[in-house]
This record gives C-alpha cells, sequence and structure tokens, in this order.
C-alpha cells in the first residue's frame, strides 16, 4: 500500500527507528510551591487585563506512518497556525517519524525546528504495553543496555528488532531537530521500567514527562516531579467532552464531518468555557490534545491491524508485523479537513489572545 502521495512506506520503513526504556524502584515524587507570578499575581502576557488567566499547552501526536505525505503536510499546516500567532505548540515524534521526515520529508524537518520538540513511543516499540516482554523479561542490571539500545539504534518496524547501522529513538529525534525533547511519554505500566526509562531520559537532555493522561487537580502544587523529570501539568484538557444534543462524550474534530457544530461542540468556546469556570487561586494548565492523523483520517488508527488483533487494542500481534495491513480508517474530504484546521486555529488564536501559551521547555523554566 503507497501513501496518499505515492511514496512506498514499506521501503521507507525498513531499518527506520523508535526506541525504548527500563528498571527499578517506586515513584519518587516531588512538589513545588506556587511562587506568586503562577497565582496570577503579577502582570504577565495573555489576557485583555494583564494577568495570566490560564497556560495553555497544544500538544500534537505525530504518529502517522502509513501516509507519510498526509502526515507531515498535516503537521507544516499546524506549524504554519502557531507561527502566524506568535505562539509554538508541542510535537511530539516517534523516533520512526523523525527517521521517515529525514528520509523524505525534510520540510517538514525544517517547520518543526520553530516549534517544541517531545518524545513518545508507538509499537512496537518495546516501551509500549504488550510490546515490552524484552524489557518485563529482563534483570535489573540488563535495563539500562537494553534502554540504551533502545534509544539509539534504529527500529525495524516489521521485526521489532534494533540495527546498530542507524540512529533511532531519543537519540534520532535529538539528532534531527537539533535539540533534545523536551518531554517524553511514559506508557509502560511496570514501576521499575518507568524509573530506569526516566532516568536514561534525563542523562539525555529531557527535562518532562508525560506521567498521566487525562485531568488531574494539582492543588497549589502543580509542579510535581518523577524521577527528576517534571510531569507534564495537566488540569484541563481539550479533546473530547459532551456537547447539546449529544448522547456521549465526543472527540472534538468528529464534530466537523459534514458542518460546523453548535457554540458548544467548538474547541475555542469550550476553553473559554472550562477557563472560566476554574475555581483554584491560581491560573490552571490546559492541554489542548489532537494527534495529526485525526485531520486527515476518520475513523481508527490506519495501522490498527498492523500490531493488534482487535480494536480494542487488547491483543497485540507478534512479529512479523504487516506494514500493509487491513487500513480501518477513512479519508477525511478537504472540505472536512479545511474544518477542522480552521477550529483548530480559532482555538490558537483564542488562546494567543486571551492566555498565555506554553511549551513544556517553557513551564520547565517556569518551574525552576
Amino acid at each position: 500500500m503507497s501513501d496518499e502521495h505515492g511514496t512506498t512506506r514499506r521501503d521507507l520503513l525498513r531499518g527506520l527507528a523508535i526506541g525504548a526504556a527500563a528498571a527499578a524502584a517506586t515513584p519518587v515524587m516531588h512538589r513545588l510551591f506556587v511562587p506568586p507570578a503562577l497565582a496570577g499575581a503579577t502582570p504577565g502576557s495573555g489576557g485583555p487585563s494583564g494577568a495570566v488567566k490560564a497556560y495553555v499547552n497544544f500538544v500534537i501526536n505525530v504518529q502517522n506512518f502509513r501516509y507519510l505525505d498526509g502526515s507531515a503536510d498535516t503537521v507544516i499546516k499546524l506549524v504554519n497556525i502557531f507561527n502566524k500567532y506568535g505562539v509554538k505548540g508541542d510535537f511530539y515524534l516517534t523516533g520512526n517519524m523523525a527517521a521517515l521526515y529525514k528520509a523524505s520529508r525534510t520540510d517538514a524537518i525544517t517547520k518543526l525546528k520553530t516549534q517544541g520538540i517531545c518524545y513518545h513511543q508507538r509499537p512496537p516499540h518495546p516501551l509500549f504495553n504488550g510490546f515490552d516482554s524484552r524489557f518485563t523479561g529482563a534483570k535489573s542490571s540488563e535495563l539500562p543496555g537494553l534502554i540504551e539500545q533502545a534509544e539509539t539504534q534504529a527500529l525495524d518496524m516489521s521485526t521489532g528488532e534494533f540495527s546498530s547501522k542507524s540512529s533511532g529513538g531519543f537519540k534520532l529525534v535529538k539528532e534531527a531537530l537539533g535539540k533534545a525533547p523536551a518531554c517524553v511519554a511514559m506508557p509502560s505500566e511496570e514501576s521499575t521500567i518507568k524509573q530506569a526509562a526516566c532516568e536514561y531520559y534525563k542523562s539525555q537532555g529531557a527535562k518532562g514527562v508525560v506521567w498521566y493522561h487525562g485531568e488531574k487537580s494539582l492543588g497549589s502544587a502543580p509542579y510535581q516531579y518523577q524521577y527528576g523529570l517534571l510531569a507534564r501539568p495537566s488540569e484541563i484538557v481539550i479533546d473530547k467532552w459532551k456537547a447539546s444534543g449529544e448522547s456521549s462524550e465526543t472527540l472534538w474534530w468528529n464534530r466537523y464531518s459534514s458542518g460546523y457544530p453548535a457554540a458548544d461542540g467548538k474547541p475555542h468556546k469550550r476553553l473559554e468555557q472550562r477557563v472560566m469556570n476554574w475555581q483554584g487561586k491560581r491560573a490552571p494548565f490546559v492541554v489542548c490534545l489532537i494527534h495529526e492523523n485525526n485531520v486527515q483520517r476518520d475513523g481508527s488508527d490506519p495501522w490498527l491491524y498492523t500490531f493488534w488483533k482487535d480494536k480494542e487494542k487488547e491483543n497485540p500481534r507478534t512479529p512479523p508485523y504487516n506494514l500493509d495491513a487491513e487500513d480501518p480508517s477513512s479519508r477525511r474530504s478537504d472540505e472536512e479537513q479545511t474544518r477542522i484546521l480552521q477550529a483548530y486555529e480559532n482555538m490558537v488564536e483564542f488562546a494567543a489572545t486571551n492566555y498565555k501559551v506554553v511549551t513544556m521547555a517553557d513551564i520547565v523554566e517556569m518551574a525552576s
């Protein structure tokens, strides 16, 4: 199966990479008191009165290797939106996507260098639950070497094996973008693996970690550390909610399939409403989350059946993986993509005008 623009994925994917992590102990959390500026006591950028009303972190997970040109085109459009309003988003790249962009879409690499760069993992990365047997079955003394291999060597997406002939994982993202990813994902559920992974990423220049997903009340201590990395604060999340006329929560971009939703279904209005209703004594930390494939593809992830046997992602496959497996997604129309991107731009513009848009690198600096 070829890319929407004719790129043959299998040739590009063979030998390209992502990486992993592991080993030892229970989480150690460190809290910092809130400085007066964070509580809104001193003026800052964002908001008509000058006081910071919310810190907004735009998060874009980059992962669509099956439609590489579509992925790169979307990333470039999103970067252009951020540049238009003088702010930055955090783009979470896998080692595999960095390798693919470097091989055939250097224009996307050039654009991304103006943004916040972070790192995450997708199968068959051995830090990902269900694909982590080489870590869970290893001795503690073996984990540092396994982590280094996974985060420095190219990962073959078909076999799940590593090759020292080319860079991969965290190292490749750092090399390709010219700076260490500020924040890293942490999908493993094993405490020893999580600790070892954090320690490795910190040694390589990372400053933050996605320690939890969804919303979490942080009270008076928004800066919480895990093994030396600042846990990404996420007190309000803008991705899915139940709007008027809906029976259940809906991902906001899916509301633009045939037109435009009512006001309470639009992301910038949701952002405004959540911040207005914030009851905390300081400005909240907001995460606005999207995956680049959400703009161009409708339905499940295009690579779902490459790595899992079921739609619920409960039964992982074993290698060799079929990179041309059935694609459960469908292409959104050009008109639908335009509506989604316009809604996203409206949210970025609103946040840039009324709040303080930050990257994880900014948050780390605030915490220090």
